[in-house]
């Protein structure tokens, strides 16, 4: 006898006295896909599995191409941005600002705009616009992830990813 467990992913051989623990099936033999799919109806098949898996694993990485089409990449990068954005809200929130008060500003101008003012107001903007492009795709990202947990065969899976386009710039 075989104790399924784990959704049926799990088993292990026990003596015809066993007593199944509640999250347990017992099956006189190795069980069928169907026997367990019944057994257990949070059951998938590890190809449905692993098909889900890989086209996760694929939304993600065009989520990344997406947002790297608008944004630089890095760590770095990224904790730049945050610390642009903060310096330009909270110039732009300061009654007298004093330039030397943000750094990321003063780096900017003459090539972001033409004074620190011009600099605060474009990074703020620009942020807005990021901002809104992240949603998309983040929303994207999730809802296209929940319809390939869904699916339940292959064929579901392959049409979650059909007609999955990205935003891209201009």
């Amino acid at each position: 006898m075989y104790a399924y467990s784990n959704n049926g992913h799990s088993f292990r051989a026990v003596d015809p006295s066993y007593k199944p623990e509640a999250d347990e099936v017992l099956f006189a033999d190795y069980a069928t896909p169907t026997e367990l799919a019944v057994a257990f109806p949070q059951y998938i098949s590890l190809a449905l599995f692993q098909a889900q898996s890989s086209a996760k694993a694929q939304v993600d990485t065009g989520a990344e191409a997406a947002r790297l089409r608008f944004i630089t990449a890095g760590a770095g990068q990224a904790m730049a941005y945050e610390a642009k954005l903060a310096e330009a809200q909270a110039y732009q929130a300061a009654a007298k600002p004093v330039a030397t008060d943000y750094p990321h500003l003063q780096a900017e101008v003459g090539a972001t705009a033409a004074d620190i003012a011009g600099v605060a107001a474009t990074i703020v903007v620009k942020s807005a616009a990021w901002k809104q492009v992240s949603a998309a795709i983040e929303g994207l990202r999730l809802k296209t992830k929940a319809a390939i947990a869904a699916a339940t065969d292959q064929a579901g899976v392959d049409a979650a990813l059909t007609g999955l386009v990205w935003p891209s710039p201009g």
